[in-house]
């Protein structure tokens, strides 16, 4: 999807998460911006054994992450960007 629709998305998850609980998995930083809280999952195969760790991310963590997601990139305009974002969909959830 695009951008434009990401935020489409992640916005009509915000509304619906005021009355229900809602889990996703997306590798949108559009859609994850939105999000309450964020984990990463990460899968490790180690010696033909796959396992799985989840960790909830921090404020910090979560700039990087989402702009790893939409840029490919932590420099300073990719984390300015997400901030942006970020700060952008707080207050269209205020909105709602």
């Amino acid at each position: 999807v695009s951008g434009k629709a990401a935020l489409a998305i992640g916005k009509k998850m915000a509304k619906i998460a005021k009355y229900s609980d809602v889990l996703a998995i997306t590798h949108l930083a559009q859609v994850a911006a939105f999000a309450d809280n964020l984990y990463f999952v990460k899968k490790d195969d180690k010696t033909g054994r796959t396992t799985s760790s989840i960790t909830k991310l921090d404020d910090e963590m979560i700039i990087k992450e989402l702009a790893l997601m939409a840029n490919a990139s932590t420099n300073q305009n990719a984390l300015n960007s997400i901030s942006d974002l970020i700060a952008e969909a707080a207050k269209e959830k205020r909105a709602l």
